[in-house]
C-alpha cells in the first residue's frame, strides 16, 4: 500500500510564502488584532494546517492594493 507524503509546515514555507498571524501583521503593516478582524470577517483569505493560521504574502500585498485610494 503506498504511503501519501506527511504534510510537513516546514516545507511548504521555505519559500516565504506562508506568513503566520504575527508575522503577516508586522508585514502589511497592521497590528494582529485588527489582521484578526480581516480574518473574521473573511475579508481576507487563510490557510489552515491542522490548528495553524497561515496567510499567503500575495493576499496581503493584494490587500494593501486594493486599500489604497487614489
Amino acid at each position: 500500500m503506498a504511503q501519501t507524503p506527511s504534510l510537513n509546515t516546514k516545507s511548504i514555507n521555505q519559500s516565504g510564502a506562508l506568513l503566520t498571524i504575527p508575522s503577516a501583521a508586522a508585514y502589511s503593516g497592521l497590528t494582529d488584532r485588527s489582521l484578526k478582524h480581516l480574518i473574521y470577517t473573511r475579508q481576507v483569505p487563510v490557510i489552515h494546517i491542522g490548528r495553524r493560521v497561515y496567510l499567503r504574502r500575495s493576499d496581503l500585498d493584494q490587500l494593501v492594493t486594493n486599500g489604497t485610494q487614489k
